[in-house]
């Protein structure tokens, strides 16, 4: 489900994922693309960059090489690079054979991401990546995760 709210500048828009698109690879395929590009649209508003990457692997290149954490200028732009870091390999990994993988083995992966974040980290993006860290290496209850991004007019 992908919703906006109105509110006055900046618009922020939401992407739920429900229990059902966690391992549906098409479906969570499909919602990382989106805020992968409205992420990127954000970043080039607000001057990271001037092009917003083409595939997975441009855009690791980028956010290790091109964004420095001390550079970013607000908690939201932490979010919002962390965001991507977390994301961008998570789409890779779900394109390959992430969801096959027992759920010790996608929590060891994801776990090892939320360290590389370390630098990104606030209470908003914490919240989030927990959620998908549990979702993916726990049996239990999937409660539905709300991701958040700035809707670019």
């Amino acid at each position: 489900m992908m919703t906006s709210q109105l509110s006055s500048t900046p618009k922020i828009g939401q992407v739920i994922f429900e229990e059902d698109d966690l391992f549906d690879q098409k479906r969570m395929v499909d919602k990382l693309d989106f805020l992968i590009q409205a992420w990127g649209h954000e970043l080039r508003q607000k001057g990271y960059t001037t092009q917003i990457p083409a595939t997975d692997e441009e855009w690791i290149k980028f956010l290790d090489m091109e964004i420095y954490w001390g550079d970013l200028k607000d908690q939201w732009d932490h979010y919002l690079v962390g965001c991507l870091i977390f994301f961008v390999s998570l789409r890779a990994d779900i394109k390959r054979d992430f969801l096959l993988q027992p759920d010790n083995i996608r929590g060891q992966k994801l776990g090892w991401r939320l360290h590389k974040l370390r630098h990104y980290i606030n209470p908003l993006l914490r919240n989030l990546i927990t959620g998908f860290c549990l979702c993916y290496s726990t049996v239990s209850e999937r409660n539905p995760i709300t991701v958040r991004f700035t809707e670019i007019q």
